[in-house]
């Protein structure tokens, strides 16, 4: 075999390699591009996944917002409504006392008022 055929048949040999070598980067390059794809979806399910908690905390961090001021509204109105009670027991503490002073007043007059009929009726 001559130099040239022998250098020849390590080309060929050479050619075979890269080719075979070619082929293994391919399907390299095909399995990464397989698990790229498959890291984007992932990525994007965890991003969609993502603003849907945010979105879901931000209504959330309103809701209670909402809550806390309508509870804060309600203790308002309950202040309120106590301090409208208080003023009805004094009112009706107050009414009490005219009430037995009337009483009072009325069963002083009573026996009076029986004085004076009976004078009158001897008078009379």
């Amino acid at each position: 075999m001559s130099f040239l055929e022998k250098h020849l048949e390590d080309l060929s040999k050479r050619i075979e390699q890269v080719s075979e070598e070619n082929q293994n980067l391919r399907q390299q390059l095909t399995q990464l591009q397989t698990k790229y794809r498959v890291a984007q979806d992932n990525r994007d399910y965890v991003r969609e996944n993502y603003q849907e908690k945010v979105k879901k905390l931000k209504l959330e961090t309103l809701l209670i917002t909402v809550l806390r001021e309508k509870l804060y509204s309600e203790e308002m109105d309950i202040k309120q409504l106590q301090d409208g009670l208080a003023a009805i027991v004094r009112g009706n503490d107050i009414l009490k006392c005219e009430v037995k002073n009337a009483l009072d007043a009325l069963s002083y007059a009573t026996p009076k008022l029986k004085y004076l009929e009976l004078q009158v009726s001897r008078q009379c």
